[in-house]
């Protein structure tokens, strides 16, 4: 039997029928109730049964082989199942993140051919129904010109219960009817699985062809990981629309590692709310923790602001976080008399079980890195792309590099750097090129088959990869120096004071900063008085910094960089042209005056 992602599930559900492989956290009224939660538990025979219900119906409304069928959810069991249901009628599931507005949605449907959906509730329903019978914009995109187009929606799928309509069915009323054996098509291991849209930092999204081989080579990949061999169990949050956390969810379903999803708190909207998904984090006792750099610096700032409280667990906090600041953390006495309070720390933030975080999607402030491991929490970074499916590059807990991203996961995953230190990679999981999108495979996947990153690093003597940022980012001031802005910004963002930072330069006789600050912190100052406390807080960054890479300047703006007001993408990185396009009138004003 021809080896993919099915034909591999199914063994394991034959084989394990009873072993639990998703449960999900049921909402609570009291976020302080120290009692277990309870859980809805889901065994593999039971996926097994639902993803075949799923293949059943998509069979009979017309679904063929390597048709794409969309999913556009928060992460939650519904999701992983249907993406095995998709699969095993042949189809490939295409990923929408479900923050994106209907606008975005109708690029992604028309780009792909989707003519089914899966939403997860009445918000999403609400934007798909909006696309039906319109004719919606559509960008240029290479030779394809910018264009009206209709979209051809044959059915939507609920996770949720919404208001009727035609074109709805619940996933409810799917699994309602009784189970029929269900004879998947040949799938054969270089099919495609999905197709996973980029985040469009610089432009339209471009998808991403994934195969069924190229899912299984990365599972296989990372397997004997040593956090891996530690852990049970695998909380997922993150979108499922990102390779990372498919990837994430993949690992779970193909080993004895339970996955653990957050509750569903609103049935309506697909908005969730950090405080609820932190208490969730916490009582899931997950052993593995994956997350975006992003959240860890909100989850630090939170921590610091607590240790500035006038109670006994404040002061007690602030007492340990300034022998961080020390580095006297290094010293084993002050270690162990520590040791109780960084304890308490960790498991109120992930759990009795937690053995580790992993951070990818983004690259990790070294600072924010530390913070993390002197409280005794392991944040292990790694790297990889939607292009490489997925992972390429991860730490490991007997040895994690700060500062690095780790070596390549496996002997098959080849790694070089280009004269200019652009990383590229080759292997069995890296993917073969963008779809219908020939300039741009080109331009990224060269003869030998080497996909170019786009990303800067550098290869210690251990083979420890370190990113040092993106080509395309790199700023070249009118005097022809190259300047990397991440590292700069990371730092700038240490500050207590400054929750965002982009830096300025290219083109430029010098680097100014856009930031935005904590106003719950500098509430009640004077415009004046802010001023002069970032700048202080801009001296501090620049002593480290050569005289061409120092802030000469900055403004403060009045809001910070969210997915919401289109300045993030879903995965939280800045999409720069944007923010510059946004604030070019306030950047002159910065050169001018």
């Amino acid at each position: 039997m021809t080896q993919n992602l099915i034909t591999e599930f199914v063994k394991r559900a034959k084989e394990s029928p009873e072993d639990i492989a998703i449960s999900q956290l049921l909402p609570v009224n009291d976020l302080n109730c120290s009692l277990p939660r309870e859980c809805r538990e889901y065994r593999n025979k039971e996926i097994f049964s639902i993803s075949k219900k799923i293949a059943h119906y998509l069979d009979s409304i017309g679904i063929e082989k390597e048709e794409r069928v969309s999913i556009v959810s928060n992460t939650r069991p519904e999701w992983v199942m249907s993406d095995i249901g998709i699969m095993s009628c042949g189809a490939v599931v295409t990923s929408i993140y479900q923050t994106l507005t209907a606008k975005e949605i109708a690029y992604i449907l028309y780009d792909s051919g989707s003519k089914v959906v899966f939403a997860e509730n009445q918000e999403q329903v609400d934007k798909i129904l909006g696309l039906v019978d319109i004719e919606v914009d559509i960008p240029k995109v290479e030779d394809r010109p910018a264009h009206k187009a209709k979209l051809n929606i044959k059915k939507i799928i609920t996770f949720e219960e919404v208001d009727d309509h035609e074109l709805v069915i619940s996933l409810d009323s799917i699994l309602a009817c009784e189970e029929k054996e269900f004879i998947s098509p040949k799938i054969d291991s270089e099919d495609l699985a999905s197709l996973v849209y980029t985040s469009g930092t610089t432009g339209a999204p471009k998808g991403v062809p994934q195969t069924h081989a190229n899912h299984l080579a990365n599972i296989r990949q990372i397997s004997e990981l040593d956090f891996l061999e530690k852990s049970t169990s695998l909380f997922l949050f993150l979108p499922l629309a990102h390779s990372f956390a498919k990837l994430m969810s993949y690992t779970g379903l193909y080993s004895d590692i339970e996955l653990k999803f957050p509750s569903i708190i609103d049935k309506k909207s697909s908005k969730f709310d950090p405080k609820k998904l932190s208490i969730d984090m916490r009582d899931s006792n997950a052993s593995i923790i994956p997350i975006v750099p992003r959240i860890l610096e909100k989850v630090q700032e939170a921590l610091q602001q607590r240790a500035k409280e006038e109670t006994i667990a404040g002061k007690l906090l602030s007492l340990t976080l300034s022998s961080l600041d020390q580095e006297s953390y290094k010293d084993k006495v002050v270690n162990q008399l520590m040791f109780p309070i960084k304890n308490k720390v960790k498991r109120g933030l992930f759990g009795n079980n937690f053995v580790s975080v992993i951070s990818g999607g983004a690259k990790l402030a070294e600072t924010t890195n530390e913070f993390y491991e002197s409280l005794g929490i392991p944040v292990l970074q790694g790297y990889g792309l939607t292009e490489t499916c997925v992972a390429t590059n991860v730490n490991s807990l007997h040895k994690n590099k700060i500062g690095t991203v780790g070596k390549v996961l496996s002997t098959d995953i080849e790694i070089k750097l280009t004269e200019e230190n652009e990383i590229l990679f080759r292997g069995p999981n890296v993917t073969k090129g963008y779809y219908n999108r020939p300039i741009a495979t080109k331009e990224a996947w060269d003869k030998e088959g080497w996909f170019h990153t786009g990303d800067l690093g550098e290869i210690d003597s251990e083979g420890y990869l370190k990113i040092v940022g993106r080509k395309k980012e790199l700023l070249v001031s009118s005097y022809g120096k190259k300047i990397a802005p991440v590292d700069i910004e990371d730092e700038i963002k240490t500050s207590p004071y400054i929750t965002d930072a982009l830096l300025v330069g290219d083109a430029r006789p010098y680097c100014v900063a856009l930031l935005a600050v904590d106003k719950s912190i500098t509430e009640g100052l004077s415009k004046e008085e802010i001023n002069n406390l970032i700048q202080k807080e801009i001296n501090k960054t620049n002593k480290y910094l050569a005289n061409y890479q120092e802030v000469k300047r900055f403004r403060i703006i009045p809001e910070e960089f969210t997915v919401e007001n289109g300045f993030l993408t879903p995965t939280f990185k800045i999409k720069r042209n944007i923010v510059v396009s946004h604030y070019s009138d306030l950047i002159e004003d910065i050169y001018t005056k």
